[in-house]
């Protein structure tokens, strides 16, 4: 409650002194009346002014940067962070740059070194998967795979060129895209995938599977048109999907499984359309983005605005240029293109010249459903009707994970 001004309370006692019967009383009461409606109307117009969102109107601004936290090299941090993944005992695993594969424990930043001695091919990493049996696959720059379990590894093949990514099927299969096609490992040995699968011959930029069983993969080299083509389960023929796509990006979700929507009758090869054509398609984008575990849409904007967006899910087509105004925010952070994960918890973390960050997550609030005076409640985006009460931003903190069972030595 304000303080009243001294000049008015002097008035007031004054007036208090000659209260009673008469003209004066109503006379008094009249003007007391007044100066109570005039501070009311005042109450009221700092209320007005001061609420945000009334109305519907915006909640916050259509490009509300929000802070993140940071690991850089006075932390302890690598340099040029260029693939994430996090294995089953909880650590985080990064392509560290000069400093090869680094472990993050939420505290310290160890290069690794196996206790038995083992050791990694080249210190030039492209690419990170973790397998749900456990282990850690790692994907080199100048070719090759080596996989880690328990302090142990195993080196393979070198002649596969640059390696973009992996992927596991439901039957335990790791198959992987590499400059020089697609490759499969059979639970011994890495295979190159060739004519005899109808397999593409070119560079195969992004691969994955939906939760259909379908694998995806695109394929393609430098800034020319893409393919677009598939393997259904139990199928040995690859086929082609779409040809000359301008789209340079599979939609991901939380755990790496490639988003999907219903098919608009895909072609195979020969142009007619297949029998045995999947019901779903993939979501293709030309930036790269992923929903995370909160329902929410992430988009790595293009070079020329190095930014991370989050957003409502709804469409996921074209959702850079249809952001609703004030139902998104920005975090001034531009990752490299394999240095995005989504861990167990639902924590974002990204990686980038500097080291590594993670946004500090607040709940969004679509302003296309904010119609009510109690602007502590808004409606459900995900389209159920109810109203959900939007709680306090959390700041989350860093928690040491468990330690693995087979201690890795530091460095």
């Amino acid at each position: 409650m304000q303080r009243m001004p001294k000049s008015m309370a002097r008035k007031t006692r004054t007036q208090g002194r000659s209260f009673g019967r008469g003209r004066k009383c109503d006379a008094f009461a009249s003007s007391t009346r007044v100066a109570a409606s005039q501070l009311c109307c005042l109450v009221l117009l700092m209320i007005v002014t001061s609420v945000p969102c009334v109305f519907g109107q915006t909640v916050r601004s259509a490009n509300l940067q929000v802070g993140h936290e940071s690991w850089t090299f006075k932390d302890g941090a690598p340099p040029d962070v260029t693939c994430l993944a996090q294995t089953n005992d909880g650590f985080l695993w990064l392509c560290g740059g000069p400093n090869g594969l680094v472990r993050f424990d939420g505290t310290r930043f160890e290069p690794f070194n196996s206790p038995f001695g083992d050791r990694l091919p080249s210190a030039n990493l492209f690419s990170l998967f973790v397998p749900p049996s456990g282990g850690l696959w790692v994907g080199y720059t100048f070719g090759g795979f080596s996989f880690l379990d328990n302090g142990r590894v195993t080196n393979y093949s070198s002649e596969t060129g640059s390696v973009f990514g992996f992927a596991q099927d439901r039957d335990g299969i790791v198959w992987a895209g590499t400059s020089s096609g697609l490759w499969r490992f059979d639970h011994s040995s890495w295979q190159h995938i060739g004519v005899e699968w109808n397999a593409p011959a070119g560079v195969v930029k992004q691969v994955g599977f939906d939760s259909h069983g379908i694998l995806w993969a695109l394929v393609g080299s430098g800034s020319a048109p893409n393919d677009l083509v598939y393997l259904m389960p139990g199928i040995k023929q690859f086929k082609t999907a779409r040809k000359n796509l301008s789209s340079e990006w599979l939609t991901w979700d939380a755990d790496q499984a490639v988003l999907t929507e219903p098919a608009a009758s895909p072609m195979s090869d020969s142009g007619e359309v297949s029998d045995e054509r999947p019901t779903v398609y993939p979501v293709l984008t030309k930036s790269l983005q992923f929903v995370d575990r909160n329902n929410s849409l992430w988009i790595i904007t293009p070079e020329d605005k190095p930014v991370v967006m989050r957003l409502h899910r709804e469409s996921l087509h074209d959702a850079f240029n249809k952001v609703p105004r004030g139902s998104s925010e920005t975090y001034v952070v531009n990752p490299f293109e394999e240095a995005a994960l989504v861990d167990r918890e639902g924590i974002i973390w990204f990686g980038d010249t500097k080291g590594i960050h993670r946004p500090m997550i607040r709940e969004l609030i679509d302003v296309r459903f904010v119609n009510r005076l109690d602007s502590s409640r808004h409606h459900d985006p995900n389209g159920s009707g109810k109203n959900t009460t939007i709680k306090k931003p959390a700041v989350p903190k860093i928690t040491r994970p468990n330690p693995p069972a087979s201690p890795i030595k530091p460095a």
